[in-house]
């Protein structure tokens, strides 16, 4: 599993839960980042390492025996667009977009190569929404849907606060597209 930072954002928490998945399914789960962040104590708390990774190891071939090792790669968000069409050639990659109507905006922002869009040959998103906007911003129909979920939690678990307040954490960036306002106004 690939992710390019480690920060308390919205993508490792993404990716987290779904390692958490792998494990309880019976995998045994790698992560590998471009960037640490602090995150990275969340997945070794849970018993996974994550390997730092650079684009010079990637361009070298240094990865290619390391990425045969293992059955699939999981490549998370449209910010390692570069590994997934790089890990494809060794394994059969899943690029997990979790952006839809931005993601024109991510890729020139971020001077990602948009037409790596086109060479990725399994592409998974987190919505129906999200599987729209592709389409209508690059015309790809082959793409799967793996919604995003919340990990079950009662208050009742809870060892701080009180029944008598709601505490709602907003992971990631604010923005009006995410519909943030509507739930801080609930």
């Amino acid at each position: 599993m690939v992710n390019y930072e480690m920060t308390y954002t919205g993508s490792p928490r993404v990716l987290y839960n779904l390692a958490t998945v792998m494990q309880e399914l019976g995998y045994r789960p790698s992560v590998w980042t471009f960037n640490l962040g602090g995150f990275e104590h969340e997945f070794k708390d849970i018993d996974i390492d994550v390997q730092v990774i650079t684009i010079e190891e990637m361009n070298s071939g240094r990865l290619d025996r390391e990425i045969k090792k293992y059955k699939f790669v999981i490549v998370n968000t449209i910010f390692c667009i570069d590994f997934a069409v790089y890990a494809q050639q060794f394994r059969k990659t899943f690029l997990y977009i979790m952006e839809a109507s931005n993601i024109l905006h991510l890729m020139r922002d971020c001077n990602l190569n948009e037409k790596k869009i086109y060479q990725v040959k399994n592409i998974v998103c987190v919505s129906e929404y999200a599987k729209k906007s592709i389409y209508r911003l690059y015309g790809i129909e082959n793409i799967y849907v793996l919604h995003n979920f919340v990990v079950k939690w009662s208050p009742n678990e809870s060892k701080k606060g009180s029944r008598d307040k709601i505490r709602f954490l907003v992971s990631g960036t604010i923005e009006y597209r995410k519909g943030q306002d509507i739930a801080l106004m609930a």
